[in-house]
């Protein structure tokens, strides 16, 4: 999802832009330990712009054939988590979310390839991005005054992937991790002479879905200025699309945008050029490229909600609610 600054915002010279470079490092990858977290520490060296990431590994089946999971290999990642100092989290999201998340900044599905289910052995890989900069250098981190910028995988298991949960096993995964980052830039320049960067932060909070009603009720916080929501729809295990009716944005009493489920799955169809419709994942979109300016309005003392209106169509049926948003920066001295 691309932003430029606001208006009036100082810009790089040309000199700068020309002598700004784009770096490519390759951390250490982070190695499966089923069931348990591990991590790869990320270099603070250069401002960050993103972080590109590839699951590979062989699955082997020994008793019959299994059955893959609705996300795949996915759900082999429970939870990734990008974080700084130990407690500040800017990403932290379930595995099966990563590919969307990639898809609506790059603009482009990530390559995935799932392994086959019958008797034998076969590889597996899937690629994404996470996005730590929205575009136009808006939100670079610039972590070289923190003392630890760290990628955190919660691993699942095998059963996770595929059923039956038993005569299948796993060999040989990890997750590849690149960071892209920016060389030759000045610290604070796209915010504004004598700020930071924005810190961008796409954080997933899960909403159980009790029973079908008009109003389900997202707070949000008015420091915070969002830019979109990704609307994960669960039911009995199956992503579905048979949950949500509509979303709304709401300041107080003022409805600044509403969208059916329907036009929902329109524009992003469009804008995502998807050749289908998502199966179970809306996004909702309220700001867009030079209209950075509407997620500012969102941020101005008076607390925004995100309202759903949602259905019940089976047992247990939740929408994961991620949302994707820019803390402002502060001031920093010269």
């Amino acid at each position: 999802m691309p932003f430029k600054p606001v208006a009036a915002t100082p810009q790089l010279t040309p000199t700068e832009i020309a002598l700004i470079s784009q770096n490519r490092i390759t951390e250490a990858p982070i190695e499966f330990s089923a069931n348990n977290p591990k991590s790869t520490d990320i270099n603070r060296s250069l401002p960050i712009m993103s972080i590109k990431c590839r699951l590979t590994g062989t699955y082997t089946v020994t008793g019959s054939s299994a059955t893959l999971t609705p996300y795949g290999i996915a759900e082999l990642i429970q939870r990734l988590t990008l974080m700084v100092d130990g407690d500040q989290e800017l990403i932290s999201v379930p595995g099966f979310q990563l590919r969307t998340i990639s898809h609506a900044y790059t603009g482009t599905a990530p390559y995935i390839k799932q392994p086959a289910v019958v008797v034998g052995s076969d590889t597996f890989e899937m690629a994404f991005t996470i996005p730590v900069d929205v575009g136009s250098y808006f939100s670079l981190l610039d972590a070289s005054l923190n003392n630890r910028v760290t990628l955190v995988v919660q691993w699942g298991d095998v059963a996770d992937m595929a059923t039956p949960g038993t005569g299948h096993s796993l060999s040989g995964v990890q997750l590849n991790v690149n960071t892209l980052a920016v060389a030759g830039g000045s610290r604070g320049k796209p915010g504004g002479v004598g700020f930071g960067y924005m810190q961008h932060r796409i954080i997933s909070l899960d909403q159980p879905i009790t029973a079908a009603q008009s109003d389900l009720i997202i707070n949000l916080n008015h420091r915070r200025m969002y830019s979109a929501f990704y609307l994960f729809s669960i039911s009995d295990g199956s992503p579905v699309n048979t949950i949500l009716n509509n979303a709304r944005m709401k300041i107080v009493n003022n409805v600044l945008q509403k969208q059916l489920r329907e036009d929902i799955e329109a524009e992003n169809l469009e804008r995502y050029n998807l050749a289908s419709k998502f199966t179970g994942i809306h996004i909702f979109d309220l700001v867009r490229g030079a209209n950075m300016d509407h997620a500012i309005m969102t941020s101005r003392g008076l607390e925004p909600e995100v309202v759903l209106d949602v259905a019940k169509p089976g047992t247990t049926d939740t929408i994961h609610v991620v949302s994707d948003y820019l803390v402002p920066p502060t001031a920093v001295a010269a």
